[in-house]
């Protein structure tokens, strides 16, 4: 029994008192907070970075879907009525619809003539943006899009529809003037250079089918299942075709990804360089302690035992400070989140910096860290699996 027993405690022994040799010793202490102080950083920074991105870009995603909503259907092929069932069945069963007519238009001030898509909604408080209540009734305009046309409130603007043309005029382009009654500004720059909305009695004039053409979903639970849900929805409306936010923005939502995958990687060589300043500080700190480690070996410690006793310190010390870092960072960011600070100038868009964290971030944040440090600490330990303690113990003597 003794044989067994006796490996088991001499080895917890040499372990306890590695570590308290290792912290208390003042040569060595400089390498060791050096590394944990890297580790550490390496996880806040990850953290912190895809809390702080996390949280611009899920602000970004919001504001764009309360104006242009979190998916619509194409419904140009039901006639009004049918618009109308679908949307109170929609509101029935808690999903906010607003029925508009979306076109492409070319809105012309003095001598300036620009894109622009018309929303045509009807105007009443049920059934109006989050945007453009409060407005006075009349065509709203971005203020961007307003200074591109170098024209303000009050002023007459030109609408022209380049698809519809009135032949008994000798083919010309149908064409509305309307003011503008407000300026609007949904912080947006996709939504804010291009978009206007006229009540749809003035996009009527611009068309030759009047019929909606758009029912845009608003405020859409994460359980809604769009496809369960149809299939309970009236007959004539179940082979619509549904376009997501996503979808329809895949540009933007590709850039956001890029912008994070972008930063991630910057930070992730930020960790590579951190982790090999740790790998050059276990050299130097192996060989400061080459001289225990022999003192070991010659007291009748194995050099499987001294191996197991090395790893099993790089193995318990790296994963500590890194889940020190997530969990340092994950404070950081909620004390930023619940409180009121207006950290960003006036002129930002985001006086407060939003705070966004998903699973992702915590995998990112714990793995990419580890992996380096495991890599670069294990090849550390083939080098040290290399040290001869009688080749040593030569060189000392001589």
């Amino acid at each position: 029994m003794l044989p067994v027993v006796f490996p088991q405690v001499f080895s917890r022994r040499l372990f306890s008192h590695f570590l308290t040799s290792i912290f208390r010793a003042r040569s060595r202490q400089k390498l060791l907070v050096l590394a944990a102080f890297g580790l550490t950083l390496s996880s806040f920074s990850l953290l912190t970075l895809q809390g702080v991105m996390g949280g611009l870009q899920r602000n970004l995603i919001f504001r764009s879907k309360a104006v242009l909503g979190s998916g619509h259907f194409l419904i140009g092929q039901l006639t009004s009525e049918q618009a109308l069932e679908l949307q109170k069945y929609l509101a029935d069963h808690s999903v906010p619809a607003r029925l508009e007519f979306e076109i492409e238009l070319l809105a012309r001030a003095d001598r300036i003539l620009l894109p622009v898509v018309a929303h045509g909604v009807i105007w009443n408080d049920e059934m109006l943006p989050a945007l453009l209540v409060g407005h006075r009734r009349g065509l709203l305009m971005p203020y961007d899009l307003a200074m591109k046309l170098k024209i303000s409130e009050g002023e007459q603007i030109n609408l022209i529809a380049p698809g519809v043309v009135d032949s008994l005029l000798g083919d010309t382009l149908r064409m509305i003037s309307i003011p503008v009654s407000g300026l609007v500004s949904s912080d947006v720059p996709e939504i804010d250079t291009l978009h206007v909305w006229p009540p749809i009695e003035s996009i009527w004039n611009l068309v030759k089918m009047k019929k909606y053409n758009r029912l845009r979903l608003f405020d859409l639970k994460e359980s809604f299942d769009q496809k369960n849900f149809m299939r309970e929805a009236p007959a004539f409306a179940r082979d619509l075709r549904y376009i997501s936010w996503e979808e329809q923005n895949s540009a933007l939502v590709y850039a956001l990804r890029l912008e994070t995958t972008v930063m991630a990687f910057l930070f992730a060589s930020m960790t590579i360089l951190i982790s090999l300043c740790i790998v050059a500080g276990v050299h130097i700190y192996l060989d400061k302690i080459k001289v225990d480690l022999t003192a070991l070996w010659i007291l009748g410690a194995s050099e499987r035992t001294i191996q197991k006793l090395y790893r099993r310190f790089f193995g318990v010390f790296g994963p500590i400070f890194i889940i020190f870092g997530v969990v340092l960072a994950y404070g950081f960011l909620k004390i930023l989140d619940s409180g009121s600070w207006e950290i960003m100038p006036s002129v930002f868009v985001e006086r407060k910096i939003p705070i966004h964290l998903g699973p992702w971030a915590f995998v990112i944040g714990l793995a990419l860290p580890s992996l380096i440090y495991l890599v670069l600490v294990s090849w550390s330990l083939i080098q040290f699996n290399k040290l001869n303690f009688l080749e040593y113990l030569r060189s000392v003597g001589r």
